[in-house]
């Protein structure tokens, strides 16, 4: 997860409550430098399927 990330969890979890049985989720995002420091084009970036839990509905 990115650095910038907190912040916005806080102000999500506080701005947003999900209703019912659903949860609030932030998607990550791609990489975009590698570690040797390339950087990568947006056409050959993978799509990211990880994504982190803010909030889950009370029941």
């Amino acid at each position: 997860m990115a650095a910038n990330a907190a912040p916005k969890l806080r102000t999500l979890s506080q701005k947003f409550r999900p209703l019912l049985d659903r949860i609030l989720v932030i998607k990550d995002e791609p990489l975009t430098k590698t570690k040797g420091g390339v950087l990568i084009p947006e056409k050959a970036q993978q799509e990211v399927n990880n994504a982190v839990v803010v909030a889950v509905a009370g029941s």
